[in-house]
């Protein structure tokens, strides 16, 4: 009797351990990196290089093509990355980023009227008070952000207030060379379709319906063969 516990016991914890195996495996295939507009052909000074307060700009977005992703995802982190002689300190203010889906081409949104390029879905994702030293990557986490590129394109759109001192964080960027990829608009300066930063994102990619069937399949089946093999 006591023999035939311990063995279905240990059946018992080798379907368990093996269930956390499937487990684990799945959460392995999450937190994807990509970055987009790589490799980088200049440097930018917006939104991080900004002249004194009042004097500074406050609005800046950036269109990204939905081919720039691969799928589905949740995004829960953005970086930019500081290659530049130019490591002066950020400004010191408060940065709010949001994301939102957009229809319209990445090419084609205003320079001037910023809330009409919204998406309907537009979310705050991240606020931070920056200061100090410019970092090699400048990251923002939050979210997260539920993108699906099939929906059309994607659009961070960053409003800066609370302006106590300027900065001189230029940041690694594509200069009229990123049409397609991304686009930038502002009211710090000039130049939109094909200028922007290059963006790290950071994402854990959402299953699409018929992996997660699969999945709950493969549990199920674990499910069964425990319950049969404790039957003997």
């Amino acid at each position: 009797m006591n023999h035939f516990v311990l063995g279905a016991n240990k059946d018992r914890g080798d379907a368990m351990r093996l269930c956390f195996c499937v487990i684990i495996f799945g959460l392995s295939a999450l937190a994807d990196v990509i970055t987009v507009g790589a490799p980088a052909d200049s440097i930018n000074g917006d939104p991080f290089a900004v002249p004194l307060p009042r004097f500074a700009g406050t609005r800046y977005q950036q269109a990204y093509a939905a081919a720039d992703f691969p799928g589905a995802m949740a995004i829960t982190s953005i970086g930019f990355f500081n290659h530049s002689p130019f490591e002066g300190p950020l400004p010191v203010a408060t940065y709010q980023i949001s994301f939102s889906t957009v229809t319209p081409s990445i090419d084609t949104l205003s320079n001037t009227n910023f809330d009409s390029n919204l998406g309907t879905d537009n979310t705050l994702f991240a606020s931070a008070d920056l200061s100090g030293p410019a970092p090699p990557q400048l990251v923002f986490a939050g979210g997260p952000f539920d993108y699906n590129p099939a929906n059309g394109n994607l659009l961070m759109d960053i409003h800066i207030s609370n302006e106590m001192a300027g900065g001189g964080a230029f940041y690694d960027a594509r200069s009229g060379t990123a049409t397609g990829i991304f686009s930038r608009y502002q009211n710090f300066s000039a130049g939109t379709q094909g200028f922007g930063l290059v963006t790290q994102f950071t994402f854990d990619p959402v299953p699409e319906p018929s992996t997660i069937v699969l999945l709950l399949g493969g549990l199920g089946g674990l499910a069964l063969a425990c319950r049969l093999r404790r039957g003997f």
